[in-house]
């Protein structure tokens, strides 16, 4: 049984925020294990009094010295003598560090070539097809974690809380619910300051609401946003102290992927702005599943930049409205209850929304019938596969809402045809076929739902 566990990720805020899920996950396997995590900066002080880690290593390199730190961070990692290495990020870099300090057992993914080599262990995964909380969730099947933590919080500083809670005092009040809108630097460029300025004035309006503005340098652009019922803390907090806002308020939108995983962690519903055109089931990926995604690629279509902010306005302003109805929280719980069934049974799975599907009621009576008429199975293993799988599409032999694809390969080529033909209706499996016959693994997907959606 493993000791000290060391697990890296030294990308981003998002990712390092990431880890929490599989410390919950070693800890209720390994329940006397040490946790160390290496992270970056930002991540290290976010989770600075996180009772589940042992201690935050901090990843530093500096680009003319490469060399110097490189070697100091061998020694540093050397005199914990660390037990297991878990690389989520599989930077060659971090690999090599924990090679030379080494540590006995070095886990990681396959996706570099030239890292495989300095592992122990390795898995294979499909890194296109998958969330991060997928893929970390396949990675720590390495140490022996059979089922992945769904549920899991953020550890606040009670310094933050206060900080936080000063605020609140100046806005909160028993008839209003407030609302945090948090722009990062990057997203600045997509909303402009007029279209925020209108998504305010429209949030207001209704005497419902309070509002509070944050973000990241950008207090030049937007300290003239202010009134009796709008707090602007641009600039002014740290990354952690805006993890106790996101508890500390009603309701989020949310320009910022690390804020948006630090959300998902809390019991606040949140909208989410994603800048990336990303796979659909990007929505899935987060472990909560009380927020709504608003996609900025459905706004290429749209001609005008002034358009496009409209459009991203009013879209802002009605996923508020729906998060507002309690009815549709309650629906959107009962996801999460499914993706926490399915990664029981597999780490690779991504969650369809068969809450939305209008003949969910069939389950019960007609299972056989419901799968006839809605559904196809295509087991793809080789080319023939995917030109039958398409003269089907083409000819109309059958149409159904959902086709699910269950493949082993690797090949990009046949997914990106397969998303033209079938646009958004594909819901792509990459399965151990070995283990799970196609027919089976789609039983016990439908149980799980059906078993849920009568919660």
């Amino acid at each position: 049984m493993p000791k000290k566990i060391l697990i890296e990720d030294v990308r981003s805020f998002r990712h390092g925020l990431l880890i929490l899920p599989i410390i919950d996950s070693i800890l209720e396997k390994y329940k006397n294990a040490s946790i160390y995590c290496w992270v970056n900066p930002d991540v290290a002080e976010s989770l600075k009094d996180d009772p589940r880690i042992t201690k935050n290593l901090v990843w530093f390199l500096v680009r003319n010295k490469k060399l110097k730190y490189f070697k100091r961070q061998v020694l540093e990692i050397k005199k914990y003598n660390f037990d297991v290495f878990i690389s989520l990020s599989n930077l060659m870099s971090t690999i090599a560090i924990a090679y030379l300090a080494k540590i006995p057992v070095r886990l990681s993914s396959d996706k570099n070539i030239y890292t495989k080599y300095l592992l122990t262990r390795y898995i294979s995964y499909r890194k296109k097809f998958m969330h991060v909380t997928e893929q970390n969730a396949l990675i720590s099947t390495l140490v022996g974690v059979k089922s992945t933590a769904v549920k899991t919080s953020l550890a606040i500083n009670v310094n933050d809380d206060y900080v936080v809670n000063h605020y609140l005092k100046k806005i909160k009040s028993e008839e209003q619910k407030i609302i945090l809108i948090h722009i990062s630097k990057e997203m600045n460029e997509i909303i402009s300051k007029h279209a925020l300025s209108e998504l305010i004035k429209k949030i207001l309006i209704s005497n419902k609401y309070s509002v509070i503005i944050s973000g990241e340098k950008l207090l030049d652009q937007f300290s003239n946003l202010s009134g009796p019922n709008i707090m602007n803390l641009v600039d002014k907090l740290t990354h952690s102290q805006i993890h106790s806002l996101v508890k500390a308020v009603d309701l989020c939108v949310l320009f910022c992927q690390g804020i948006a995983q630090s959300a998902s962690f809390s019991s606040t519903p949140f909208v989410y702005i994603s800048e990336d055109n990303l796979f659909p089931t990007f929505k899935y990926g987060f472990l909560d599943s009380k927020h709504e995604l608003i996609e900025l690629s459905k706004s290429d279509k749209i001609k005008g930049l002034k358009n496009k902010q409209n459009y991203l306005k009013e879209q802002i302003y009605l996923s508020i409205i729906k998060l507002s109805q309690t009815a549709h929280l309650h629906k959107k719980k009962l996801l999460k209850e499914v993706k926490k069934e399915l990664l029981i049974k597999s780490a690779e799975i991504f969650l369809l929304d068969f809450s939305k599907n209008k003949h969910a009621e069939s389950y019960d009576s007609d299972y056989e019938n419901f799968l006839e008429n809605n559904i196809s199975i295509y087991k793809i293993n080789k080319v023939q596969d995917f030109i039958i799988l398409l003269a089907n599409k083409v000819l109309k032999k059958r149409d159904p809402k959902i086709t699910i694809l269950l493949s082993q390969t690797n090949d990009d080529f046949f997914y990106n045809i397969c998303r033209v033909f079938l646009n958004k209706k594909v819901f792509f499996y990459e399965v151990p076929l070995k283990v799970f016959e196609p027919k089976q693994y789609l039983d016990e997907f439908f149980e799980a739902s059906k078993i849920v959606n009568k919660v």
